[in-house]
């Protein structure tokens, strides 16, 4: 066995090394409405019965500091159960409830200022959009409509960003409720409680991600006809070349 010290070349190792490189990747934890409903309707349902467990469970507060005579009176031990059974009841008679529209209305307020929130912060001004913060605490657009008899969101619809999911979820909803609709239509629609920036971009990128219309709008791949034989192109007399169609 050679005995001998081996001598290495630095530079052939070096180059037989396996390539590696580094990147660094800013990633943004999303919200907890992103995640798990992809329907604009289902976060405002969420949104409303959020608030009603929280509002349920101030007045569970309120409740114990305003317990009845007869549960006041029991023992401890059998004051708690006794609380406990009546709260359960309470509470089931409030869920068993469906969200009334003016709690709806609230909760949609609140998810939209989460949305201007999140992608706005502090701005105020959009280029030359007369902007408008009403007393529910949101952006509004002052539109041409202003003298007009229609409805608050109609004459101040509500400014939404074109990068954030739910508005994404809003117009995909929409465009599902109303038969697949067209960006036109989509744009006219939406207008009329809500101005997204950039909307006809917006509502374009959303509806490439449609695959029933993506489906329906395919187009059938064209196939280059071949060139017929030697017998067809070459001119005789009648009947020298015959075909037969099995």
């Amino acid at each position: 066995w050679p005995c001998h010290a081996s001598t290495e070349n630095e530079q052939d190792i070096v180059s037989e090394k396996k390539k590696t490189s580094a990147s660094l990747l800013n990633v943004k934890e999303n919200s907890w409405f992103k995640s798990r409903f992809n329907s604009f309707i289902c976060n405002v349902c969420v949104m409303g019965w959020t608030r009603r467990f929280i509002s349920l469970l101030k007045l569970k507060r309120d409740e114990r500091r305003k317990m009845p005579v007869q549960i006041a009176k029991l023992p401890k031990k059998e004051r708690e159960s006794a609380f406990q059974s009546h709260w359960e009841s309470v509470m089931h008679m409030n869920f068993k409830k469906e969200l009334s529209n003016e709690e709806v209305h609230v909760a949609e307020k609140l998810l939209l200022a989460t949305i201007q929130a999140e992608v706005f912060g502090n701005r105020i001004t959009f280029g030359k959009l007369p902007i408008v913060k009403k007393e529910d605490g949101l952006l509004h657009v002052k539109s041409a409509m202003v003298n007009r008899k229609d409805t608050e969101y109609f004459r101040y619809p509500v400014v939404l960003p074109s990068n954030h999911p739910l508005v994404d979820s809003l117009i995909m909803e929409a465009h599902k409720i109303f038969c697949h609709g067209g960006v036109q239509f989509l744009a006219g629609l939406l207008r009329e409680k809500f101005w997204i920036l950039k909307t006809r971009v917006t509502i374009t990128r959303v509806l490439h991600s449609c695959t029933t219309c993506r489906r329906y709008d395919a187009k059938p791949i064209q196939v280059i006809p071949s060139a017929p034989p030697e017998a067809r192109v070459t001119c005789g007399e009648i009947f020298t070349t015959t075909g037969i169609d099995l």
